[in-house]
């Protein structure tokens, strides 16, 4: 069978999604008849508009308008023949398959119009749930990360979808406790032929700039209601205690979410050169710079840290296999002690059994010898008690010896004692003679000083003297000096 895709755009005002016009190959010759090749016509068969199937020619014929493009049994299609159980077991298997098929091709083209900053995976086990990652980077809603879920129903797109914030979020049209989102009239009244995904996450985008006028059949949160109309400021309070207690718990793992995150070392370092760049005032290209830092810098580093931890697993890998080598020389060689010890266990049986030869020959001449033991015992007890005797001088001995050793033991520590002293007295023999030497020192100085003392004295005789000759100069020259006056005196007069 073949099949082929044709896009169309639907309706304006409707969706820009567009929808696929399945085509699908039907037998030429419903009823049977006419149904063989014939030579002329095989020629034009095998091309695109004819093909043959089970020696019938079918031609292609545009199927139906839909959703979605699925490829279908020709010969279910052809209307054959078949067993009522094959039929069934090929509409089983369409049925199993198609919605599926229908939801992964919506999400293919979701991911042309979904908005920016939203990020939407499908969960490996179901199809039916779709985890979305939120970033926002304006409105009062700024630097909030919402995780949400999407729960499509198992007859989607007949049914409207669900919406619940895991993130908790203060919105109007937010329930509180169960974080599901209130879709409003529009969307609640879900039609297949004119409502698509696209439009929901369009809705949830909207839901940020609070432009929209709340009605009581639609609101979830009254408080947040209320304190929006009324008290804005409280509000955006709120929203931001709301935003802050969620990003702290963005990093708690949540089992069957697609969206898990944690804090590994290299993620806070891109993280800060994010934050760096974007408070950035003199970088104008942002996006540019940090690019260049991720693909220049950032990845040579963790290219050269991986290829050192290469070269270390290498030599570990190396050192493995020379312990394997060793291990195996191990295992030759205990290999080798077994067989050597088999050997010795053979030759060991052997001996045991002659030696139970002897053992019997032995027992009877044990018998024979048991009498005249007996009387050998005998004589041993009586040496036994001259030997015992022995024993006790032998003892007193040792002790006597034992008493010897200790007096020699405590004498050579009477000795060693003595030494000490003797030496100790020697060490006080040359600090005595240090101190004769200092006194010596003292007394030759007391004499020098003694001496000094003495030629002082004569100094101070001799300056008395010498006083003594200038007063009588002194007195014998006033005197002159007085006798002229008065001469000269008399003469004037």
């Amino acid at each position: 069978m073949w099949y082929d895709n044709e896009r169309i755009v639907e309706e304006e005002g409707i969706s820009r999604l567009l929808v696929g016009r399945t085509f699908a190959y039907f037998p030429k010759y419903v009823d049977g008849k006419n149904n063989s090749i014939s030579s002329e016509s095989k020629e034009n068969l095998d091309s695109i508009d004819n093909i043959t199937y089970d020696n019938k020619e079918y031609v292609l014929i545009t199927q139906r308008l839909g959703r979605t493009i699925i490829p279908l049994n020709p010969e279910l299609l052809a209307q054959s023949t078949f067993d009522q159980d094959i039929i069934d077991g090929y509409l089983n298997e369409i049925h199993k398959n198609v919605h599926n098929y229908s939801i992964l091709t919506e999400y293919s083209f979701l991911m042309n119009e979904i908005p920016r900053n939203f990020y939407c995976l499908p969960q490996i086990d179901n199809l039916l749930i779709w985890d979305v990652f939120i970033m926002l980077y304006s409105t009062v809603y700024k630097n909030a990360k919402l995780k949400l879920q999407i729960r499509l129903s198992h007859n989607y797109p007949n049914t409207c979808p669900e919406v619940f914030f895991i993130t908790p979020i203060f919105h109007p049209l937010v329930n509180i406790q169960t974080g599901k989102l209130n879709l409003g009239t529009s969307l609640s009244n879900w039609d297949p032929s004119c409502h698509y995904m696209s439009l929901i996450f369009l809705y949830i985008k909207n839901l940020f700039y609070l432009q929209e006028e709340y009605n009581k059949e639609t609101v979830e949160n009254q408080e947040a209601l209320f304190l929006l109309n009324n008290d804005k400021d409280e509000f955006i309070k709120n929203v931001q205690k709301y935003i802050n207690q969620g990003n702290k718990k963005i990093y708690d793992h949540m089992e069957n979410c697609m969206f898990n995150f944690n804090q590994k070392e290299e993620h806070i370092e891109i993280k800060d050169k994010l934050e760096n760049i974007k408070t950035d005032q003199v970088c104008a290209r942002k996006a540019e710079a940090f690019v260049h830092w991720l693909i220049n810098e950032y990845s040579m580093e963790n290219t050269n840290g991986d290829g050192d931890t290469t070269n270390e697993d290498d030599n570990n890998i190396n050192g493995d296999d020379n312990n394997i080598n060793g291990d195996d020389n191990n295992i030759n060689g205990d290999d080798n002690n077994i067989n050597g010890d088999e050997k010795n266990i053979n030759g060991y049986e052997n001996n045991i059994n002659g030696d139970e030869n002897s053992i019997n020959g032995y027992e009877n001449n044990i018998n024979g010898d048991e009498n005249s033991i007996n009387g050998y015992e005998n004589n041993i007890n009586g040496d036994e008690n001259n030997i015992n005797g022995d024993d006790n001088n032998i003892n007193g001995d040792d002790n006597n010896i034992n008493g010897d050793e200790n007096s020699i033991n405590g004498y050579e520590n009477n000795i060693n004692g003595d030494d000490n002293n003797i030496n100790g007295d020697e060490n006080n023999i040359n600090g005595d003679d240090n101190n004769i030497n200092g006194d010596d020192n003292n007394i030759n100085v007391d004499e020098n000083n003694i001496n000094e003392d003495e030629n002082n004295k004569e100094n101070i005789k001799r300056d008395d003297t010498n006083e003594e000759y200038n007063q009588n100069d002194n007195i014998n020259v006033e005197k002159y000096s007085m006798d002229n006056y008065i001469n000269n005196v008399s003469t004037n007069e």
